[in-house]
This record gives structure tokens, sequence and C-alpha cells, in this order.
């Protein structure tokens, strides 16, 4: 029996919310491994001091939790979704264009409401207009498939950092990694607008 019921495929709203979301989640493994690098192999900063940049993305994350009904309430899931992979572009975007470190600290600021509220709006966006007896089905697999991207997108960013280094100097693998995040959350940005339905109706139970 398969972990994953490609079935549940079949369902337009489940597709697009898990497949975006599992690229933003990718985009957050990419984003965290690749800024690890940069702040220790490039920067030469310790653990520690490379450890508390990433209270800037933590603490977004946990404050922007705090509002994420109220902003599915106001725009809806679909919006909610693009909007996260948005606040995600940006970040990368800011951290590729650094010129001080304190833009690393604001890049992953801005980074974190994007990636709270898409794992969070693919989870709860995927089981909402299935039927009933396909939820706990849908959930699991939404986990699974999920928190295994972030796995992917660390092999991804371990694959292209040393490939494309120059003579040692990693700062050019570092930006092209970021650049891999970015392309992938603008794939999930095209997924999630294109196969996303407008309206989303809940479906009959089986």
């Amino acid at each position: 029996n398969p972990l994953v019921d490609l079935k549940l495929f079949e369902h337009r709203t489940f597709a697009g919310f898990i497949l975006s979301g599992a690229l933003s989640n990718m985009y957050l493994a990419i984003i965290i491994f690749t800024t690890t690098i940069l702040l220790e192999n490039v920067l030469s900063y310790d653990p520690l001091k490379s450890g508390l940049f990433f209270v800037a993305i933590s603490g977004t994350v946990s404050i922007s939790s705090v509002f994420l009904s109220a902003v599915t309430k106001a725009i809806g899931n679909k919006s909610t979704m693009l909007l996260s992979l948005v606040l995600q572009i940006a970040g990368a975007i800011i951290i590729l264009n650094r010129s001080d470190p304190i833009w690393i600290l604001i890049g992953l600021a801005v980074a974190g409401p994007g990636c709270s509220w898409g794992f969070s709006t693919a989870m709860v966006g995927s089981i909402t207009t299935l039927p009933r007896n396909l939820v706990g089905l849908a959930s699991s697999a939404s986990l699974t498939i999920i928190v295994m991207s972030a796995g992917i997108g660390v092999t991804i960013a371990g694959a292209v950092i040393p490939a494309f280094e120059d003579k040692g100097d990693l700062n050019a693998g570092v930006n092209a990694s970021i650049v891999t995040g970015i392309v992938a959350v603008a794939i999930a940005f095209l997924i999630a607008l294109i196969i996303i339905p407008k309206r989303m109706v809940k479906a009959q139970d089986n």
C-alpha cells in the first residue's frame, strides 16, 4: 500500500495546496541551510552568533501565526497562500542583495510570516473541500509530503552550493542556492495561482 494515495491529487484544491506548500517548505529548508553556510563559512561568525540571526525568522513565524486566522478569514485561503509565497520571495531577494549583515536579519524576518502561513495554509486548505471520509487520509498525506520536501530542500542546497562555488569562495554557491529557493517559490506561486480554484466547493462524501 502506498504511503500517499495518489488519487487524492484528483481533487484540484488538494493538489494545488499540497504542491505549493511542499515547495514553500522546501524553500524554508534551503534558506535556513544556506544562511547558516553564509554566516559561518562566508562571514566567519561563530555558531552562537550565527544562531542568533535565526531569532529573526523564528520570532516573525511565532508572531505571524497569531494573525493567520484573521488573515485567511479576510482574504481566503488561496490569497493567503499567494501572499505567503510573495513574502518568501521578498525575504530571499533581500538576503541575496545583502550589503550589510543587518539585511540578512531583515530578509529572514520578512520570510518568516511567509514560511509560517505557507505551511499552515497548505495543511488547512488542502483538506477544506475534500469529502469527510478522505480528511484523515489527506491530513496525514499532506504532512508527509510537506515535511519530506524539507529534506529534499536541504539535499538540493547541499548540492548547489559546492557546484557553484568559485575556487573555494562560497559566495557564488550561496547566491545560487538562494536563487534556487526563489525559483521553487516562484513555481509554487504559479501552481497556487493556476490550480487552486477561486471558489472552493465542498465535495460530497463518497
